[in-house]
């Protein structure tokens, strides 16, 4: 097995596992709904409500919930946090060796890291300015990467003909 394969695999892996903690943060809300369904009515909007920095501070506020449940909460949301990291730094890797190996399609590369831009700034967000930042450095890097690989790939079909 390849080193693509053996990424590929890995990041399947990880976008399985980010299930768990997304099903354990939702049966939470659904079980302690009327706990949340005040705080979430007064102080958020439901796009300010998804993001993974207000689930933490929500889950770290006094809350008249079990110390367990909270402490599961904020398990949850450290552990979507490092499943992002490593899904982002996976397709980092998968898409420079398909681009070095020739294969795959760019359109699919960019996709993906069009739908991982979209959880970065609409849920992932972190509050720390130098964390957003880099985050966003290494978004631009990887769609850098993506389109230097395609532009040589043209001049070098054009070099051909």
């Amino acid at each position: 097995m390849n080193l693509l394969e053996t990424a590929s695999k890995w990041k399947r892996a990880f976008l399985i596992l980010s299930m768990i903690p997304i099903i354990l943060i939702g049966i939470v809300y659904i079980v302690y709904g009327s706990t949340f369904n005040s705080l979430i009515v007064e102080n958020t909007t439901l796009l300010d409500f998804f993001k993974l920095s207000n689930q933490k501070t929500l889950f770290s506020s006094e809350l008249s919930l079990p110390i367990i449940l909270m402490s599961l909460g904020n398990l949850s949301i450290i552990t979507l946090y490092i499943i992002f990291l490593l899904w982002l730094c996976l397709h980092i890797i998968i898409t420079y060796l398909k681009l070095s190996q020739h294969i795959g399609c760019k359109i699919d590369l960019i996709v993906e890291l069009f739908i991982i831009a979209l959880l970065y700034f609409f849920i992932i967000s972190p509050q720390n300015i130098i964390s957003y930042l880099l985050g966003c450095i290494i978004l631009i890097i990887d769609l850098a990467l993506i389109v230097i690989y395609w532009i040589y790939e043209i001049k070098h079909n054009d070099e051909k003909r």
